[in-house]
């Protein structure tokens, strides 16, 4: 018989120990977390939620067999799921668990859950789907290796006279993103940088970064030009501007980013600053009003 449980704040090295392992595995993977013993647990740590609030664990008496993390925000409405992870005897039965858990415990004002899995995981892509999720396609995840690199001119931080302009074009290019316009300005610091192209003091484009010290790497959250400036340069010379604060600014070793197989222009791109892919997976959606009875 299984227990279920909301972790406790002081397990966090056991459920990387649990994790581990299956992570190592592309059949078992899930790509919203990191694959190496640091990278987990700095993942894990920087979600939003605390430990005792975003894990879920399954327990046959001291054995830890599962494991199911739901990081979200209330005010974008969106929750993004941590796994699932259980061990292989009796995973359909575990992982069933998991899900119904968070689940019950879902706040009323998250409208949509997503999840993003390797390619290789078949189980977890079909449970996904039995339980009314949507896939939205293949993604990459892209990386690039510390180079050289040269600041273009004219691309410096967001000043707060930007928010309001720069939270408008970020709805615009990414209406259903994890992170909101009023987020993207309200989350800057150290570690998530927004850099800012401007035509006439006006901004037209941007990227938003995040630092990984620990991991000495960082990613390349967004990059967005305004629509009656595209196809003139901009995006690359942002994307310059990003990579030039990673590895000459920061002095990180490597940088990482996720785009949608479809998005030719932006492959394009990334292939031409250096991006080489690195893994792929399959983003799934569940929406509220799709949600099975």
């Amino acid at each position: 018989m299984y227990q279920l449980r909301k972790a406790k704040p002081d397990e966090l090295d056991r459920i990387v120990d649990f994790i581990l392992p299956l992570q190592a595995s592309a059949e078992t993977r899930c790509l919203h977390l990191d694959w190496t013993r640091p990278g987990l647990s700095a993942d894990i740590q920087d979600l939003d939620a605390p430990l005792n609030e975003a894990f879920w664990l399954a327990c046959e008496g001291p054995e830890l067999v599962g494991v199911l993390g739901l990081d979200q925000s209330l005010e974008s409405g969106r929750g993004w799921l941590h796994g699932p992870f259980a061990r292989e005897q009796d995973w359909e039965t575990i992982v069933s668990m998991l899900f119904a858990a968070i689940w019950q415990a879902l706040p009323a004002q998250i409208t949509r859950v997503s999840n993003y899995l390797e390619l290789a995981n078949a189980c977890g892509l079909d449970f996904h789907s039995r339980f009314g999720f949507v896939p939205k396609g293949v993604s990459h995840i892209y990386r690039a290796q510390n180079r050289p690199t040269q600041a273009p001119a004219g691309i410096t931080s967001a000043e707060p006279t930007d928010f309001e302009a720069l939270g408008a074009l970020h709805q615009a290019a990414f209406p259903q993103s994890w992170l909101s316009g009023n987020e993207l300005s309200a989350k800057i610091d150290l570690s998530h940088p927004l850099l800012v192209a401007r035509h006439q003091g006006e901004p037209i484009g941007y990227i938003r970064l995040s630092r990984h010290v620990s991991l000495s790497e960082a990613s390349v959250d967004f990059v967005a030009v305004a629509p009656s400036f595209q196809g003139q340069g901009l995006g690359r010379q942002l994307l310059e501007a990003g990579l030039d604060w990673i590895f000459a600014n920061q002095r990180l070793e490597t940088a990482f980013l996720n785009v949608s197989d479809d998005n030719t222009n932006a492959l394009g791109l990334y292939q031409s600053a250096g991006f080489e892919p690195f893994q792929s997976g399959v983003a799934l959606d569940w929406w509220r009003t799709l949600s099975p009875a």
